[in-house]
């Protein structure tokens, strides 16, 4: 909806900024397209009759991102700070919730996110990137691993297939209806 994409362009506005400061455009770039790739895998494992696409995944690893840099500063020890952070928070999960929103996608986004800014910050211990990457890397299989091995999302395709097929078929358009029948079959 537009409103969504307007919430979207509004978030990625105000928490682009101080990630590009901290990392750079690459950095920030990569941080969000794998989030959005992440966030996107994660709707499909968990969701098989939806395929995701869009930008909130990316926009949560953004601000995932920008919590890391506020760690890393120690905000989270201003209790004005924490407030605002959590109100944030809680402000995301309401607008997760809304229909036609993904909290899969979301909260995907957000953990990946998190996880690169602490692997690409200077400050993070040499011991805790090792143990991220590891994790990521787990992270990433298991999911791949389960939307490879997830075989629902084709019979339902297969099926709705036949559903529009049949459709074509009732509004006298047979040709149309026997061209789905042999791509899909």
């Amino acid at each position: 909806s537009i409103w969504h994409l307007i919430c979207n362009l509004w978030a990625l506005f105000n928490v682009s900024k101080p990630v590009e400061q901290k990392f750079g455009v690459i950095k920030s770039l990569l941080i969000m397209c794998l989030s959005v790739i992440f966030g996107n895998l994660c709707v499909y494992v968990s969701q098989p009759n939806t395929v995701a696409v869009g930008l909130s995944g990316g926009v949560c690893g953004l601000f995932g991102a920008y919590l890391v840099i506020f760690w890393e500063k120690g905000y989270f020890k201003i209790p004005a700070f924490r407030r605002q952070i959590i109100n944030n928070l809680y402000i995301n999960v309401l607008i997760s919730l809304l229909p036609n929103v993904s909290w899969v996608a979301h909260l995907g986004g957000l953990i990946i996110g998190c996880f690169i800014a602490l692997m690409l910050s200077e400050n993070t211990r040499k011991v805790l990137k090792t143990n991220l990457i590891i994790c990521t890397v787990i992270l990433l299989l298991a999911t791949g691993w389960m939307a490879v091995k997830n075989r629902a999302l084709d019979t339902i395709y297969n099926g709705t297939d036949n559903n529009v097929a049949a459709f074509y078929d009732s509004i006298n358009q047979p040709q149309i209806a026997k061209h789905i029948r042999e791509v899909s079959f």
